[in-house]
Formats: C-alpha cells, sequence, structure tokens
C-alpha cells in the first residue's frame, strides 16, 4: 500500500498541512506469455510464478487466485504451494475475485452452454454455489461474466450479455459479444441495477478500495480505454488518450494509482500504472513481448 506523508508546518495564522503525494509501492501481478508473473510496483524485480492467466490478489496480499488448464487455482505470493480448487466447472472469462475476509471466491462459470456467476470457499473441492441473477432463456441465453466483490462484501459487479447482442459483418463467422453492458447487484443476486447503455461493449469493472468509484474498460461513440464512474453509473470520464487502447484496469490498494494493460508504447502489450485521475502514465514493463 502506497504511504501518505503529511507534512505540517507552523504559520502565524494556524497550521499549513501540504499533503505530498503518493508514490506506488508492492507488488502487481500480472499475465505473460500464459503465465503468471509479479513485479514490484515501479516494475521492478518482475518474477514468473507459473503458467495460468487472470490473477487476483487475496484482500491481505498473502495469496493469488488465477485460471489454469487444472481449473481454478490458488497459490502462495510467491507462486508456491499451488492448490487446485475447482475442476468441476469450466471458466467464463475474467478475474476470479475474493470476498473481503479472504474466505470465499467469486467467479464466472460455463453450464449448459451459458455463463453464470457462481461464489465457493477457499477450500478444494467446495461445492460451487451459483448466484440467481439475469435469468436464463432457451431462445437467448445468459452469459454473465467478469465479477468483482466490493470492498464491504455487500454487492457485485458483472457484465452481461445475450446472443441477442451480438453482431457480426461476416456471413458463417462466429458472433462475438458486441454490447454486453455492466450491471451491480446485492451479494444474494437481489437489487439488480444496470449501470451503462451505450452502444459499445463494457467490460472488466473494478470497485475502488473505498466503494465509492468503478474503473472499468469501455468501447463507446465518445473513445476507448479506461473509464470511472460513480457506483450508480454516473459521472462518466475516459481516463486513456484518444490515440491509445488501454483494458483491464485494477486499483492500487489505497486507491491513488490504477494499473493496466495498454497499447501506448506503439510497440507491444505492456502493463501500465497512472494515478487515479489519469495522469502520471508510466510504463512498467517497456514492451516486454506479450
Amino acid at each position: 500500500m502506497a504511504r501518505r506523508i503529511v507534512l505540517v508546518a507552523a504559520v502565524l495564522v494556524g497550521l499549513l498541512k501540504t499533503l505530498e503525494a503518493s508514490e506506488p509501492s508492492g507488488q502487481i501481478a500480472f499475465t505473460s506469455r500464459g503465465a503468471i508473473h509479479v513485479m514490484n510496483a515501479d516494475g521492478s524485480a518482475q518474477t514468473r510464478l507459473v503458467d495460468g492467466v487472470y490473477p487476483a490478489w487475496s484482500p491481505n496480499g498473502t495469496r493469488i487466485a488465477f485460471w489454469r488448464r487444472a481449473g481454478l487455482s490458488i497459490m502462495d505470493r510467491d507462486g508456491s504451494s499451488v492448490v487446485t480448487l475447482s475442476e468441476a466447472i469450466d471458466w467464463c472469462g475474467g478475474r476470479p475475485a475474493f470476498s473481503p475476509d479472504g474466505q470465499e471466491i467469486l467467479f464466472a462459470g460455463r453450464a449448459g452452454g451459458e455463463c453464470f456467476l457462481y461464489i465457493m470457499d477457499v477450500i478444494p473441492s467446495s461445492p460451487a454455489r451459483q448466484i440467481q441473477l439475469l435469468p436464463s432463456d432457451q431462445n437467448d441465453r445468459a452469459y454473465h461474466g467478469a465479477p468483482a466483490w466490493s470492498p464491504d462484501g455487500s454487492s457485485i459487479l458483472f457484465e452481461f450479455s445475450r446472443p441477442s447482442q451480438y453482431e457480426s459483418s461476416v456471413p458463417g463467422a462466429p458472433r462475438l459479444p458486441a454490447t454486453p453492458d455492466l450491471y451491480r447487484a446485492s451479494i444474494d443476486g437481489r437489487d439488480i441495477t444496470k449501470l451503462t447503455d451505450d452502444i459499445g461493449m463494457n467490460e472488466s469493472a473494478v470497485w475502488s478500495p473505498d466503494g465509492l468509484r468503478i474503473a472499468f474498460y469501455s468501447r463507446r461513440v465518445d473513445g476507448e480505454g479506461i473509464y470511472v464512474m460513480n457506483v450508480d453509473g454516473s459521472n462518466v470520464q475516459l481516463l486513456s488518450p484518444s490515440w491509445a487502447i488501454d483494458w483491464e484496469p485494477s486499483w492500487s490498494p489505497d486507491g491513488e494509482w490504477i494499473a493496466f494493460g495498454s497499447s501506448q508504447s506503439r510497440q507491444s502489450q505492456d502493463i501500465f500504472i497512472m494515478r487515479a485521475d489519469g495522469s502520471g502514465v508510466t510504463n512498467l514493463t517497456e514492451s516486454r513481448p506479450g
């Protein structure tokens, strides 16, 4: 967690408080060439851990959940003690998400050709419990994905689409999701609220640590890249420059920084960080291939 330093100086009329901007610290977990890596928040000490994709930190930073060929798995932060939690349900895209107490994991899994959200204890072979959200339909199937757990444990974010939202300009070509939208719901699946309603793609939503904002990727008429908005879907702001493509945002524990994948180097796909207002953009991986 980044450290905030408050400098206090006495003046004749009272106290003048100067807040020094935080610098990122800790580690970032990311995927490169089909393997999970970690590095320091300044891009140094890049270390390969194990084969897998979509790493997610536990709340206390001691473990990492991820997907691998064997299924949903978990390991210690140094890549040791790898354990498969579930082989029974096929992965349906997006990062898994720990509960705030670190005892449960939320993830998207495939069942009967559709995608639903499940919760399971962080214990191997524990039963997965489906969250009843937007209903299935024989003629227009449900695809829930990319879940995120709110910091207070009461709500979740997820993306949702149906085949009726798919499009393809090439006859006979696979139909790809064109307009998934973002939703918020209580952890028991009630109080479902649609947060986006734009022509375009909205995905990879994550809560800020204070639970007040949401960062997400979107491709829409006014731009493509990392956006932030309030938890009710209001005050949507594009942080990314118009000439680059940024994706997969992730907040630092203090909410001061956002890590993300980007094409801003113009050479490869890299890991960048920026301040929560879009300033201070820094390339950490410097064109590490993939």
